[in-house]
């Protein structure tokens, strides 16, 4: 991957990031888990499958992301992960 290519991946995850943030927040918080992790999880998870992701996916991103790490963590713990 290019610099530039590295850059935008960068910056696309941060702004998606953002705009999900009170999302996240919100989830975390019904679901007793740790804002900051989830949020790190999250972002970690869209670093890995930034390549196979369609260009139209970030308003049903985070949403699906959040669902995917709460789906891993909770199956860990035995909790529920319904939104």
């Amino acid at each position: 991957m290019s610099i530039s290519s590295t850059t935008t991946r960068n910056d696309c995850i941060m702004v998606a990031m953002k705009r999900s943030e009170a999302m996240i927040r919100s989830y975390a918080q019904t679901h007793d888990l740790e804002f900051e992790d989830l949020y790190q999880d999250i972002a970690e998870l869209m670093l890995h499958v930034w390549e196979r992701m369609p260009a139209d996916i970030e308003s049903n991103l985070a949403r699906a992301l959040v669902t995917a790490v709460c789906s891993i963590r909770c199956n860990k713990t035995g909790r529920s992960h319904v939104l």
